[in-house]
């Protein structure tokens, strides 16, 4: 299975002519593809779903979720957490267990894998341009950097994903070859559905990595202004410490660049895999990947499910506002009140922060 939109990638769904000469080969179980999957996915499942919830749970708080950037992530925890599920399904289908093989199990799968794969991308081109407006347009985040704003965005995307991805929901079903059953694509909507291959592929890769390093470039660029003015002003005046406003800038960028840099190494490989793919069959000649291709192409599917796992790590590693939440929220025992005694006198409790320290890190 391709993770990046289910069983359905041209790689698994190639001009054959009826779904008899689709041959159904299962990986062996001494193939490195077999090996890899049996031990990386579950890790990365129950791992993935633990630090998702705890994310979700965080920026869904009353004091965080007044902001723009915060209702994204937590969409963002979210659509991941069903990017997971799926994952587990056809990880289930990997040692035997035959749900993703259902009706109606294996067209919601193949559904929620496109849909929440859509939503998590777009989350985080959403964060990225609410973060340019923060560091760049100060003046207007009030205006713009709103909670309403995200829930109208959101909901705008969540519409037009279940538009653009409700086709496999009828265009796939449960069928008989070389005597199992297998979700397959109907033969009359396969053409249709090598067009939702190209629609996605430009949706989740093309169309996001490209306005995620644009608005990357600016903000490093901005970030690098202000460096150099701050230091300037420090030579001129004698200043000792950085002003806060350089603090807040080179802050949230070393966090935005980090929550990007994370997504585009671990989202980009597969994906050029699968647009090399798209664009030989586009042009009508596909083309068997190499061994080593097939081989890289199971790590980088890995690291492609990994981007929808790590990202509370992300988080908690350049979140101070994060950090602090979840050490108060979830270390509440004795014990580990105790450990954090001196640490809790310094932060704000999860139900006083002030908007002051919120509006300054409003990411996280």
């Amino acid at each position: 299975m391709n993770s990046s939109n289910g069983y359905l990638s041209i790689a698994n769904i190639t001009h054959a002519s009826n779904e008899k000469e689709a041959a159904i080969v299962p990986p062996s179980p001494d193939s490195f593809d077999f090996i890899l999957r049996k031990y990386a996915y579950p890790i990365i499942i129950i791992l993935g779903f633990l630090g998702n919830t705890i994310s979700a749970f965080v920026f869904l708080h009353p004091q965080l979720r007044r902001y723009s950037c915060n209702i994204f992530l937590a969409t963002r925890s979210l659509s991941d957490n069903g990017v997971l599920f799926s994952l587990l399904v056809a990880w289930l289908d990997f040692i035997y267990v035959r749900i993703f093989h259902v009706p109606v199990v294996c067209q919601l799968t193949v559904f929620l894998s496109y849909m929440c794969s859509f939503l998590s991308v777009w989350c985080i081109v959403c964060v990225t341009i609410d973060n340019y407006i923060r560091m760049c347009y100060p003046s207007i985040v009030n205006l713009y950097c709103k909670s309403k704003y995200a829930f109208v965005i959101l909901s705008i995307m969540i519409t037009l994903s279940l538009g653009i991805y409700n086709i496999p929901l009828w265009t796939t079903h449960v069928t008989v070859i070389a005597g199992n059953y297998y979700c397959w694509p109907k033969q009359e909507h396969i053409e249709l559905l090598y067009i939702l291959t190209y629609v996605d592929t430009a949706l989740t890769f093309v169309f996001p990595l490209s306005a995620i390093l644009i608005c990357m470039s600016l903000l490093i660029c901005k970030a690098v202004r202000s460096h150099q003015r701050s230091t300037t002003n420090r030579e001129r005046y004698s200043l000792r410490t950085w002003p806060s406003s350089t603090s807040h800038y080179l802050k949230v960028t070393k966090l935005l660049f980090a929550v990007s840099v994370t997504f585009l190494i671990l989202h980009t490989p597969t994906h050029v895999i699968k647009l090399k793919s798209v664009i030989e069959a586009f042009a009508g000649n596909p083309q068997q990947l190499s061994g080593v291709v097939k081989t890289l192409n199971y790590v980088f599917q890995v690291m492609y499910c990994l981007n929808f796992a790590v990202n509370f790590i992300v988080y908690y590693t350049f979140g101070n506002n994060f950090r602090q939440i979840v050490a108060n929220s979830f270390c509440s025992v004795s014990k580990c009140k105790i450990f954090y005694k001196k640490s809790r006198d310094s932060i704000p409790s999860a139900d006083t922060m002030s908007a002051d320290i919120l509006e300054q890190d409003s990411m996280l």
